[in-house]
């Protein structure tokens, strides 16, 4: 069974060399202006708080879910300064339509998930929706801003679901199936005093991990140019920060 894996294992996948920008446009859905003002605006930012900030668009993500090409990608490039680990990059599919904050580990307090959540389904995607990438990227990137500096108070999308209600409703299903169990019992022969032998239920297989598709191919490699102010200073990344689509 060994080899069915191995077709899998042998497709690496394709990412860019280290940029020299903090916006690096591979899929070409940011104008201009827009790209050299969120240029100038992230290399401030870093002057003033050591913090990273990447935006980085993909034409597509060759057949991998974003979460793995995210962390994939931030492992590759290493924003934030290593030891304090504190970069992130905006990240966004144009053929999958899907987008993501990578979050580095110390930027995790202030750019928890839900903040990274809010901000996506918020800021970024109703832009996108519109076909506005410039309007949603530049959005994007203001929330994260905000919220390094502890000024975007992230609103809880409308759609996620509060962890104590949760709690409570889990508690009463709990409580209704030990009723319905204790009603069955004597119904089906046993009172507690003779053998009792439960139909077994059989074990549940594992659920399927995120597989790693093939490369999508197509790309033989990344453009860049020369005279970027960004430089990777080794950050750390551990799968923090949330995503989205449109």
């Amino acid at each position: 069974m060994c080899f069915l894996f191995i077709p899998l294992q042998s497709w690496a996948l394709l990412l860019p060399a280290l940029p020299q920008y903090y916006v690096n446009d591979y899929a070409r859905l940011i104008s201009g202006t827009v790209r050299n003002r969120l240029e100038e605006q992230l290399a401030e930012f870093e002057r003033n708080t050591s913090n990273q900030i990447l935006v980085a668009t993909f034409p597509n993500l060759q057949e991998r879910d974003i979460e793995s090409f995210g962390i994939a990608l931030a492992e590759k490039w290493k924003p934030g300064q290593s030891g304090r680990d504190n970069g992130a990059i905006l990240i966004v599919s144009k053929a999958d339509r899907k987008v993501r904050i990578e979050v580095g580990y110390g930027l995790e307090g202030v750019l928890p998930d839900a903040v990274c959540k809010a901000i996506i389904q918020n800021e970024i995607i109703p832009a996108f929706k519109q076909g506005n990438f410039d309007a949603g990227i530049s959005e994007g990137v203001a929330a994260i801003l905000k919220a390094t500096a502890g000024e975007y108070k992230g609103i809880i999308p409308k759609n996620s679901f509060p962890p104590l209600l949760l709690m409570l409703l889990i508690l009463i299903a709990a409580l209704g199936f030990f009723f319905l169990l204790g009603k069955l019992l004597p119904a089906a022969g046993y009172t507690g005093t003779g053998p009792y032998r439960p139909r077994s239920w059989g074990g549940m297989g594992g659920f399927p991990g995120r597989g790693s598709g093939t490369s999508g191919g197509g790309s033989g490699g990344w453009s860049g140019t020369s005279g970027g102010g960004f430089s990777s200073g080794g950050g750390g990344f551990g799968g923090g920060g949330a995503s989205g689509s449109w």
